[in-house]
């Protein structure tokens, strides 16, 4: 990851992994389908906040250097099904550019 990377997190929760992202990077966007969470992200003084499901990223394709989802359900959670982690990941890589680090 570059200063100059765009970098998405998917599922960024309270933004606990993204205080690191954050060091090494001046382009981090995090997204989370709660309300709360994004809350949280703010106070911990977050700016590029989007609030949405990882199933239908509300993004253009083609924009981030790296994506990451840490703490994502719909990846590894309890509640993930076969089809979350096929559609997230076709997400992931729909906004990603070609070459980025997934």
């Amino acid at each position: 990851m570059k200063t100059q990377s765009k970098v998405l997190s998917v599922g960024c929760g309270t933004g606990y992994y993204e205080l690191i992202s954050k060091r090494y990077t001046n382009h981090l966007f995090c997204i989370d389908i709660s309300r709360e969470m994004s809350h949280i992200c703010k106070m911990r003084s977050f700016k590029n906040l989007i609030r949405g499901n990882s199933l239908f990223l509300p993004l253009k394709s083609d924009i981030f250097d790296c994506v990451y989802a840490l703490s994502l359900d719909s990846i590894g959670g309890v509640s993930a099904n076969e089809y979350s982690r096929v559609k997230t990941v076709y997400e992931m890589k729909r906004v990603a550019r070609k070459g980025a680090k997934l």
